[in-house]
């Protein structure tokens, strides 16, 4: 199996979506939204990915992953040109949120299957870290550059077109990279209908514990994402450009954990650096709002993404060793569910709890919320299934 087309399509999608995470906000509202549809445009997108999460990934199972991975990039070219040259933001985000459901847990879970076929279970690490660097790389690399020429958007006659085109054409090579990889058979009708897959997958107690660990990682990693530039702003006492750089240290900061974690996997458990390197992360999340110095805040943001990069790529390869065959884009997508259903409740609870504490109390609660999911995990024998180690 050659890998280098899989990672080519995966490293030209992240550089395509990292080239507007910094200025996605001022991009719908150059388009003729305000504060308050503002809210309403990104809450259609999350809506449209909850919605079609699911079908999208059963459909990657049934009818092939590629072909649905060539159909959100598709779906999300045309969303990228309905935003560059019109105002309709709300359909715009619609269809980019109908190209992330699609594209979530399709040709990753063939890129897996094929790994796994042709190198064995014991390798997934190796397989998890180059994906997830690439990804990650491309985001990273996005930010910087959407960053730079969003700065540019007031002087175009279409603010912020140019991004969008060339995000376009990124989804074009990704679309190219795809196409010349294998096509992956449909599923056979019987297969289709065959229920062993599914009563092996709810028996397997690991996968459900990590699966439904995906809740409370989600809850915690949201409201880190969504309150950390605010409280930023608030030890720098007003706008900082250490904002750009947060951004890419969480990236290149997860990336490096990645790295360091594939590297010697080989020689490690990733039972336990996955549950070692979450309580870490829960560890860092509690204290991380209580640090008064403006390069302490930085280090520890720094530090906290470092070990959640070791812990999601353990627990990507736990995943995918247990996973049934057939049920992979399925079962990705119903992670990816569950983790953005955990970011919407956690935002909820969110909102409730900031009328009573701040977000340093409010970031330890949620430390010590995950903290004690990596504890019932533990106590239910997420570590004890040889099953999902991909150690031998």
């Amino acid at each position: 199996m050659s890998a280098r087309r899989y990672l080519a399509a995966f490293g030209l999608a992240g550089l395509g979506k990292g080239l507007l995470l910094p200025v996605l906000s001022l991009l719908l509202l150059s388009r003729g939204l305000d504060a308050g549809t503002l809210a309403l445009a990104t809450g259609a997108f999350a809506l449209t990915v909850v919605l079609l999460e699911l079908p999208s990934g059963m459909l990657s199972d049934r009818w092939g992953r590629r072909r649905v991975y060539l159909v959100a990039h598709t779906i999300g070219a045309a969303g990228d040109l309905v935003l560059a040259f019109t105002g309709q933001a709300f359909g715009g985000m619609m269809l980019l949120g109908a190209a992330a459901a699609f594209e979530s847990g399709s040709l990753s879970s063939l890129f897996f299957q094929r790994w796994i076929d042709a190198r064995g279970k014991e390798t997934l690490p190796r397989a998890a870290s180059w994906m997830n660097l690439l990804e990650t790389g491309g985001l990273a690399v996005g930010a910087l550059a959407g960053g730079a020429v969003g700065a540019a958007a007031p002087a175009f006659l279409l603010p912020y077109a140019p991004l969008l085109l060339a995000r376009f054409a990124l989804r074009l090579g990704a679309l190219a990279a795809a196409a010349g990889i294998p096509a992956d058979p449909p599923l056979p009708h019987a297969a289709r209908r065959k229920p062993d897959g599914w009563r092996r997958m709810a028996s397997n107690r690991p996968l459900i514990l990590l699966l439904a660990g995906g809740v409370v990682l989600g809850a915690a990693l949201g409201n880190l994402e969504t309150y950390w530039q605010p409280h930023l702003e608030q030890l720098a006492g007003g706008y900082t450009p250490l904002l750009g750089v947060m951004s890419c240290i969480s990236m290149f900061g997860a990336a490096a954990g990645m790295a360091i974690i594939g590297r010697f996997a080989a020689r490690l458990r990733l039972e336990w650096v996955y549950a070692v390197f979450q309580l870490a992360v829960a560890g860092w999340l509690a204290v991380l709002g209580h640090i008064t110095n403006l390069w302490g805040y930085v280090g520890g943001f720094g530090a906290l993404y470092l070990c959640l990069g070791g812990s999601d790529l353990a627990r990507t390869s736990m995943l995918q060793a247990a996973i049934p065959p057939a049920q992979r884009a399925t079962v990705m997508s119903v992670d990816s569910l569950l983790c953005r259903l955990g970011a919407m409740l956690g935002s909820g609870a969110a909102a409730v709890a900031l009328t009573y504490v701040g977000v340093p109390a409010l970031w330890t609660g949620l430390g010590l919320v995950l903290a004690a999911g990596i504890g019932v995990q533990l106590l239910c024998g997420v570590t004890r299934t040889a099953g999902l180690s991909v150690k031998k």
